[in-house]
């Protein structure tokens, strides 16, 4: 790993970028003595966030399982879409918010009580 300071990396960008890029160096930048940042390859970043993912998943699935085994009652996905300003309808401004709660929900495996069988 190659420590640089930020002014540094300025002069050798396209270098760095090289050497990140097709060598496989990661390099941290440190500004006034402290690191503040690190270039990787899109390699090292989607190995980094499929980690941060498992662990989220892993997080996710540990508070299920406590909450399933509370005996609380569970809030309907439509109010915790409410309650944290999300609709839930095709409304073009909202659709991204609600694909993610829906996929956060289909992912712990809660249904929406609008779509569960009667």
């Amino acid at each position: 790993m190659t420590r640089m300071t930020v002014g540094a990396i300025r002069a050798q960008f396209a270098d760095a970028i090289s050497q990140v890029a097709f060598g496989g160096e990661r390099i941290v930048l440190n500004r006034h003595g402290k690191d503040v940042a690190a270039l990787v390859s899109v390699e090292d970043l989607a190995e980094l966030e499929a980690l941060e993912n498992q662990r989220d998943l892993e997080i996710a699935e540990k508070r299920m399982a406590e909450f399933e085994s509370s005996g609380e009652p569970a809030i309907p996905l439509e109010e915790v879409a409410r309650e944290f300003g999300i609709s839930l309808t095709k409304d073009p401004r909202n659709r991204k918010q609600a694909a993610l709660l829906r996929q956060v929900a289909k992912d712990l495996g809660i249904s929406s009580p609008s779509k569960r069988k009667k």
